[in-house]
């Protein structure tokens, strides 16, 4: 995955920046906007870390944060950067109470029967268990990276740590996902036949 150059500006950080100067001044269609634009962005990165019963809890707290706040908003960061920090802090916050995540669970899942029909679906499925089990600081790293896109400066500020402990973590979730997507990747070369 190609990262991201900061200095580039993303075509929809200018709509995003608007939209949060409407929010800031009050306009409820602006934060309506920014809300559409949001909303399943910050329910896909959530599933991660909140239980069913919570990410829909946890992505209306995010949003009416950024609601409340918009006007705090210094404008150092994307704002894409500031709403998935309020998210992550929040994700965390609701970990935490609830103590869903037991972090040392290993990656013991039985890979996809590739010949099914549902060989895509399944395999998909099984990438996410395998990310599931993924301690939450290292799962937060890996999904920032690979589906929210973001640079390792960018996923650094949302979580607030440095830049290096962000390849710190990464490097250990490849590690730790490594025997399971070898065997998956095994699996695959197979047609679909576990041994």
């Amino acid at each position: 995955m190609m990262a991201i150059d900061l200095e580039a500006p993303r075509a929809d950080d200018d709509l995003d920046a608007t939209l949060l100067r409407g929010v800031a001044d009050g306009d409820s269609a602006a934060f309506d906007e920014l809300f559409q634009r949001y909303y399943p962005l910050l329910r896909r990165f959530l599933w991660r870390f909140c239980s069913d019963d919570a990410i829909d809890e946890v992505t209306s707290d995010t949003l009416l944060t950024v609601w409340r706040k918009a006007r705090g908003f210094e404008g150092r960061s994307r704002v894409s950067t500031w709403i998935f920090g309020i998210a992550y802090r929040r994700a965390l916050k609701a970990a935490s109470a609830a103590r869903r995540h037991d972090r040392a669970r290993s990656i013991a899942i039985d890979p996809p029967d590739t010949s099914s029909d549902t060989a895509r679906h399944e395999t998909a499925q099984w990438v996410d268990q395998a990310l599931d089990r993924l301690p939450a600081k290292q799962r937060a790293v890996v999904e920032l990276t690979f589906f929210a896109d973001l640079s390792y400066p960018e996923i650094a500020e949302i979580v607030g740590c440095p830049v290096g402990t962000v390849k710190t973590r990464m490097h250990k979730a490849k590690q730790t996902l490594k025997p399971a997507l070898d065997r998956l990747a095994t699996t695959l070369s197979l047609g679909g036949r576990h041994d």
